[in-house]
């Protein structure tokens, strides 16, 4: 008697039925779906304390190079009323930044560079040094200020009292040193040297909380872009991770 042995039950490569270990995206959509689901909150935990770092550091790393210095970054997201982001800081490079970021004109009150006293006037300077101490005599011109320069300002972005961290919870704060709170302004004088002054902090806060609403935008899409389905598996892959046909890991 002879038996007939179909060939296919026999087969030189494995079967999907006979496999056993499963890289991710060999796994069927539903059960990719399910291990996504099942893995996320310990990938998310995995990356909870360093996800946002490359972020800070950079805007670190141009507040820097602006002349800024104690710089903190504070946030909070993504989900609440209240989550913003925002940096406290010192202004060490109060010339730069000033020139450079605010676009603060010189003015009355404000050069970013005094004359060199010992440089010798020619005659026509001298004439009209003349000029004006004669209007000034006779109350045609008034009598020019001191003006301020950087070395006279202490800068730097301040918290208000809040629990929160979204940018308006931070505001510029001004001091100017002892060689302007010791000029003879009048009563008008300093009003309108008081008024320049509330305008320019109000242009840093205005500055500082727009580049803290950049940070807050930058953060987001960082979060959800570390957070997405195609990072999940990229730590897969990079962890070597395997399942089963059912999506289980194997250790």
């Amino acid at each position: 008697m002879k038996f007939i042995i179909p060939f296919f039950k026999f087969s030189l490569f494995e079967s999907d039925e006979s496999k056993i270990s499963y890289q991710f995206d060999e796994l069927s959509p539903d059960i990719q779906k399910k291990v996504l689901n099942d893995y996320r909150q310990t990938y998310d935990e995995s990356i909870s304390d360093w996800w946002y770092e490359d972020v800070i550091e950079n805007l670190e790393s141009k507040l820097e190079n602006l002349g800024l210095e104690n710089i903190v970054c504070n946030f909070t997201g993504f989900w609440s009323q209240g989550d913003g982001a925002s940096f406290t800081a010192n202004v060490r490079d109060v010339k730069k930044f000033l020139m450079d970021e605010i676009k603060l004109k010189p003015g009355k009150w404000f050069v970013y560079s005094k004359p060199d006293p010992n440089r010798v006037k020619t005659e026509a300077e001298k004439e009209m040094d003349d000029i004006e101490e004669t209007f000034v005599s006779l109350g045609i011109f008034e009598p020019e200020v001191d003006k301020i320069t950087p070395d006279d300002f202490w800068i730097s972005i301040k918290r208000d009292s809040s629990r929160y961290y979204h940018e308006n919870t931070i505001s510029a704060d001004l001091d100017v040193d002892e060689p302007v709170e010791g000029r003879d302004l009048d009563a008008s004088q300093r009003k309108e040297f008081n008024a320049w002054l509330y305008s320019l902090e109000n242009s840093i806060t205005k500055w500082a909380r727009e580049k803290s609403k950049k940070l807050y935008s930058e953060l987001e899409n960082e979060y959800y872009s570390m957070t997405s389905d195609k990072a999940i598996q990229e730590w897969f892959d990079s962890m070597g991770y395997e399942f089963t046909r059912d999506g289980e890991k194997i250790d």
